[in-house]
């Protein structure tokens, strides 16, 4: 999986809400200015076109209701991505898990619909550990499968040897799941979550709600 090197529309806009949102009225120019330093110290590179895909993620926030230009400079409002239908089947004897064809791997929760997957998933001991020490976020691992059912892909990742089965935290449907993938990477690192010392590239410190809160507002 690629590094987030390019500026895009959704990094911009990520930007920009992680700094402005609920503060006062600033110009353009120093959004524009935040936003390629911001995103020059996270990949050192930048795009000719920079300062449009800004204008461009400015006018997609407004055209959400989530910025406001009517005025002089511009006013990002609170951000409260609206939600998207999900799809979420439940196993009346554990109301927490979806029900599978793969009886030992659950998902906790699978949100929207098509051919393919995005998925997380964690190690409850990351999880357990994290609680303890009053965290929200602990190591979670995002990858994508062209099924439509992850699990597979999961074992196959995982093997048999280790001490304890996998949480499958959230199932993405999708018919772009290299995309979704892709997308939800690049923000969690502009965030600051990869863990640049785990093996591979697709661990994060995160949680399922963070990541279900990224998908929605890739959705917006």
């Amino acid at each position: 999986m690629r590094n987030p090197e390019y500026l895009t529309i959704v990094i911009a806009r990520e930007l920009i809400l992680q700094r402005f949102t609920g503060g006062p009225r600033v110009p353009r120019r120093e959004i524009v200015l935040h936003v390629e330093m911001a995103h020059c110290a996270s990949v050192r590179k930048l795009v000719e076109n920079e300062k449009q895909i800004i204008s461009d993620a400015l006018r997609s926030l407004r055209d959400k209701g989530l910025a406001d230009n009517s005025k002089h400079g511009w006013f990002i409002r609170d951000h409260n991505p609206s939600g998207t239908d999900s799809i979420v089947t439940t196993d009346p004897a554990c109301p927490r898990k979806t029900i599978s064809t793969h009886s030992d791997l659950f998902s906790e929760k699978t949100i929207g619909s098509g051919r393919s997957s995005v998925y997380l998933y964690y190690y409850q001991q990351y999880r357990d550990a994290a609680e303890s020490g009053g965290d929200k976020v602990w190591k979670c691992k995002i990858g994508s499968t062209r099924h439509s059912q992850p699990q597979t892909r999961i074992r196959e990742q995982v093997g048999t040897a280790l001490p304890e089965k996998p949480k499958i935290g959230l199932h993405i449907k999708t018919d772009v799941h290299e995309k979704i993938e892709r997308i939800i990477h690049d923000i969690l690192k502009v965030r600051g979550k990869h863990i640049a010392e785990a093996p591979g590239t697709e661990w994060f410190l995160t949680s399922p709600s963070e990541v279900e809160e990224i998908y929605k507002f890739i959705l917006d």
